[in-house]
């Protein structure tokens, strides 16, 4: 499917499309069940909440984020149409995913989740011009939705437009039923421009209710490194698992906490540890973090 936007159209708009053009149709193909009305899925506050899932490195945000239970290699089951929709998005698998999106387009018409769900997966294929669409869908069925307004805040960041990031993650942090993963996202976001103290304040609702979580532990580590509270910053990285500290997220800035708190040997096993990706921005850094270890190039 090529062009998911106009096969979604044509299916609202079928009525119209179908009588206003002169088109050759084969009586004997058209049925009964061609005209009958499709049954709506509505909203259902208590479907939209992730069950059963096993994930003890993202047990924070488990009832709202599939992201992050991917990202950490957790277990989730994703029954019915949606669920599905999810689980092929996130293995990458979009031509099928849009295939059974479009399937279902006529019976979630006026369901925030679903259209929520759409933007995701354009999200998630980089293109951002309809991820917008559908995520303003989305909220123009339900003006306060958290998950479209958080993905709407992930969506702006790609597009360098951090103000409207800001709103969308201030406005999905203040509902009740989705509040963690918005508050997440703008402790990291709070980070990238340096403000700790801001990021610290997010991130201690969060402490209080997981002792595992690996974005939780990374986010307050980095920000009391930002603080020059090394202990405090050493004392949570010490707490992330340790087949995490060879990510460059985590393991650049856990040797810099430790150098700087004069434990250079362990620092420099940390960090020779570190499996560097393609990313150029953490590449980047590894080279500075390097001159400051006196790692020999």
């Amino acid at each position: 499917m090529k062009n998911l936007l106009a096969l979604i159209i044509l299916v609202i708009f079928s009525s119209c499309s179908t009588t206003s053009k002169k088109t050759s149709v084969n009586v004997e193909d058209i049925k009964d069940e061609d005209f009958k009305q499709v049954k709506q899925v509505k909203y259902n506050k208590a479907t939209d909440v992730l069950l059963n899932v096993k994930s003890e490195f993202s047990d924070v945000t488990n009832k709202e984020s599939i992201d992050r239970i991917f990202k950490y290699d957790g277990d989730i089951e994703l029954p019915g149409p949606m669920g599905k929709v999810a689980k092929l998005c996130y293995e990458k698998k979009f031509s099928e995913a849009y295939q059974l999106i479009d399937l279902g387009s006529r019976s979630f018409l006026n369901n925030p989740i679903y259209w929520n769900q759409v933007g995701t997966c354009f999200l998630q294929e980089g293109n951002l011009r309809k991820a917008l669409l559908f995520y303003n869908k989305s909220l123009s069925l339900r003006s306060n939705y958290a998950p479209a307004l958080n993905n709407l805040g992930i969506m702006y960041v790609k597009k360098g437009d951090f103000p409207r990031a800001l709103v969308a993650f201030e406005r999905a942090r203040k509902t009740r039923t989705f509040s963690r993963v918005p508050r997440l996202n703008l402790a990291n976001l709070y980070l990238s421009f340096g403000l700790y103290d801001d990021a610290l304040s997010e991130i201690s609702v969060l402490r209080s209710l997981s002792k595992s979580d690996v974005d939780v532990l990374n986010l307050s580590a980095t920000a009391k490194l930002m603080k020059n509270d090394l202990k405090g910053s050493i004392k949570d990285f010490e707490r992330i698992d340790d087949s995490f500290h060879e990510l460059p997220s985590i393991g650049i800035n856990y040797a810099l906490a430790l150098h700087m708190s004069g434990a250079r040997e362990k620092a420099m096993d940390i960090f020779e540890d570190v499996e560097i990706d393609k990313n150029k921005l953490w590449r980047s850094y590894r080279v500075e973090v390097a001159d400051i270890l006196g790692v020999k190039k």
